[in-house]
């Protein structure tokens, strides 16, 4: 079956055979060491990587929003389980726990990683080919100008892993960039991440200016001297800008802004 990638919703299929075994393997791997033989797949698409991982697992579930793939991924034998719809509006958790792969669409990453971390439980361990951009925001490291809230967000509950760097050549169509193969595995590590993300939310919403001014309206909600306090606590203070705190900085400064009970 031969059918065009959808440009509006950011399609772009993998076709090299040697990444898709690269890919493969270092599932292959990774399973070989949790036992786990459940996989979901995030938008198969016609079932490039399907074909690679389907003798991997027992049971395999997709997430598909383009019914024009509805005759490829009703072919294989044993059936798949498919979730037919947007997969940022569906319950990830009634597909069998195991692990998650995909091939995502640039512009919906993001909030696609980002909902991984509400499931890591359920997925301990995903694969998500991505833009090499945000790639490189998700793995940055302090100080540096890719780091920001995403990295954060993610480093404090999973560990990050780069399995291949993937040129445009090996797509159709090609994008315009390069893309990472990131390996995501949950670091059992006990995170408020709602309280989290609304204290990077606010830190970085304006990263060229120092925390005092960064939390100026945040700190309206706590007394006198709280936040000031608590930075102090975990090794940093207001003059800082929110690029210098570290991942461990901001989870022990989460957990000093939970004690408030406001």
């Amino acid at each position: 079956m031969s059918l065009k990638a959808s440009k509006r919703l950011g399609q772009h299929f993998l076709k090299n055979h040697l990444v898709l075994a690269q890919i493969a393997n270092a599932i292959e791997k990774v399973q070989n060491k949790n036992r786990f033989r459940s996989i979901t797949e995030i938008g198969p698409g016609l079932g490039a990587l399907t074909d690679y991982l389907r003798p991997l697992a027992f049971d395999y579930c997709v997430m598909e929003k383009d019914q024009r793939f509805k005759q490829a991924l009703s072919e294989y034998s044993p059936p798949l389980q498919i979730l037919w719809g947007d997969t940022l509006e569906q319950k990830w958790d009634v597909c069998p726990k195991g692990m998650l792969v995909g091939n995502l669409p640039y512009n919906i990453s993001p909030p696609i990683l980002l909902k991984w971390l509400r499931y890591r439980e359920h997925f301990p361990d995903a694969f998500f080919m991505i833009q090499k951009e945000l790639g490189k925001r998700v793995m940055a490291t302090p100080c540096t100008k890719a780091y920001g809230r995403i990295s954060v967000m993610i480093q404090s509950v999973a560990y990050v892993e780069l399995v291949a760097e993937v040129g445009p050549e090996c797509f159709t169509p090609p994008p315009k960039v390069r893309s990472y193969m990131l390996h995501f595995r949950n670091n059992l590590h006990c995170v408020n991440l709602d309280l989290l993300e609304i204290i990077l939310r606010n830190c970085f919403s304006q990263r060229r200016k120092i925390l005092k001014n960064a939390l100026e309206h945040f700190k309206k909600s706590f007394p006198s001297g709280y936040l000031e306090s608590g930075l102090l606590s975990v090794g940093a203070c207001m003059q800082n800008r929110p690029e210098e705190l570290t991942v461990e900085q901001y989870i022990k400064f989460s957990e000093y802004i939970q004690k408030a009970n406001l």
